[in-house]
């Protein structure tokens, strides 16, 4: 099967999304379908087209047309896009959509229309909360997937003439390719993962962290991340007196994470986004590792409280 994959970013920029779109086109790859991916070309040291063990990436400046109202570039942008499916000719369209690309994928082709699948990386409100979203969503016909139990009860709840289209189906992360080491305790240590932006709320972690470093097992954090936030929440460590205690790494490639995992005690998810899922969550178990997180989005459909 022909897959043509849309992704408003793609490796390597950072990202749930991001991961998640790359490990499942690499997944099918493997299965012996045959994947492109359109995304934004958001870096112009950035290859336009790039061959990425079996799939293949086409960047396109969707967004930066999209952004200076410049109606010849995005001509040119749909001009690319059609060239692509004409000569890939695919069976199915697979839009991770969180953004204006789905806008773009839905412009009208002159080819026979393949089956569409829409996967809903959006928070909850963004699809109900948005009349436009939803005429969109439903005039396409898509299979929509909602990526937890929370997520698809809610749409399904709230945006009632969706729900014909609407399926869930779990987010997943590879297996990993080291075995759970046992937790340390001595001292423990703490991970955080994910983009460094106000709604991940690692401000959060860190001021929770700062009323515990007074226990006598010495614990430590470990923030594996980067992001525009970064300068300040190094900062509010350094405020809070955590310099000593508090480590921030940069971002961890994927082959890493277990690695990383193995040496920490316990996961922090503390996000104020109701996550569409929670990819950090996911890793940690399969590592055998504890969780703490905010009770919002789909991270209760991935941890039981207290088990």
């Amino acid at each position: 099967m022909r897959i043509l994959f849309w992704s408003e970013n793609y490796q390597p920029l950072i990202g749930g999304v991001e991961v998640f779109a790359r490990n499942l086109a690499l997944g099918l790859v493997q299965r012996g379908h045959e994947c492109h991916i359109i995304t934004n070309l958001l870096d112009p040291s950035h290859p336009v087209t790039e061959p990425d063990h079996g799939t293949t990436i086409h960047r396109i400046p969707i967004l930066e047309a999209i952004h200076r109202n410049d109606l010849k570039a995005l001509v040119q942008a749909r001009r690319t896009i059609q060239e692509i499916r004409t000569r890939f000719q695919p069976d199915v369209e697979h839009v991770h959509f969180n953004g204006p690309i789905f806008r773009i994928q839905q412009m009208p082709s002159p080819a026979v229309a393949p089956r569409l699948v829409a996967t809903l990386h959006l928070l909850f409100e963004q699809v109900t909360g948005s009349p436009a979203v939803r005429q969109s969503l439903r005039s396409s016909g898509a299979r929509l997937v909602a990526l937890s139990r929370t997520g698809f009860e809610f749409l399904r709840t709230h945006a009632p003439d969706l729900a014909p289209q609407l399926h869930c189906i779990g987010n997943s992360v590879p297996p990993p390719t080291l075995a759970p080491a046992p937790l340390p305790w001595n001292p423990p240590s703490f991970l955080a993962r994910g983009r460094l932006v106000h709604d991940k709320g690692f401000d959060v972690a860190l001021r929770a962290f700062a009323r515990v470093i007074s226990h006598p097992t010495d614990p430590r954090l470990t923030l594996t991340s980067d992001g525009p936030e970064r300068a300040k929440l190094e900062a509010l460590s350094d405020e809070l007196g955590l310099h000593h205690r508090v480590r921030f790494t940069g971002w961890t490639p994927a082959e890493e994470v277990p690695q990383r995992l193995n040496e920490s005690t316990i996961a922090i998810v503390p996000s104020r986004l109701k996550e569409p899922f929670g990819l950090v969550a996911l890793e940690a178990a399969q590592m055998g590792r504890p969780v703490i997180a905010s009770r919002t989005g789909g991270l209760p459909d991935i941890i039981t409280d207290s088990v």
